[in-house]
């Protein structure tokens, strides 16, 4: 039986509660096997914007915050290929070995909303179901078509 697996990225600067509760949801209600939460090396969209923590910190950090929950694991696939971090890559990645999972990336409506800019695009669309979280209060705006979507 292939793994369901949720791959859910980000800058984690500071992992918060939200991000521990959004991981276990959809964990529980798409019925995956393990989510991953992967630590950004270089978040390229963040740090052009802003300072971000050293990746060591924020690696800690998520650790601490999920090493009690069932089914959340913290992956270290993009620290440990260095130089900025793409999403393509990394479901490239996990996707490699005899038995590839099925992969639904986590992300908020904001940040699925703006899947087409992102660094090979195509490539992503094509690897993953889009787990989409809206966020209270957050407006839902229009989601791209051509990807497989569920919501969490």
């Amino acid at each position: 039986m292939t793994e369901r697996l949720g791959v859910f990225g980000g800058t984690f600067d500071p992992p918060h509660n939200g991000h521990v509760a959004v991981a276990v949801n959809a964990r529980h209600q798409l019925g995956l096997g393990r989510v991953l939460l992967v630590v950004a090396n270089e978040p390229w969209q963040k740090t052009a914007l802003r300072e971000v923590s050293p990746v060591a910190d924020r690696l800690a950090l998520a650790r601490a915050a999920v090493e009690a929950i069932a089914g959340l694991e913290v992956s270290t696939l993009e620290i440990d290929r260095g130089g900025p971090s793409y999403t393509a890559d990394t479901l490239a990645a996990l996707r490699r070995g005899p038995d590839p999972p099925e992969l639904f990336l986590v992300l908020g409506w904001d940040a699925a909303a703006g899947l087409p800019t992102w660094e090979r695009a195509e490539e992503v669309r094509r690897a993953t179901t889009v787990a989409v979280v809206r966020r209270p209060g957050q407006p839902a705006s229009a989601l791209p078509s051509g990807w497989r979507w569920a919501h969490v």
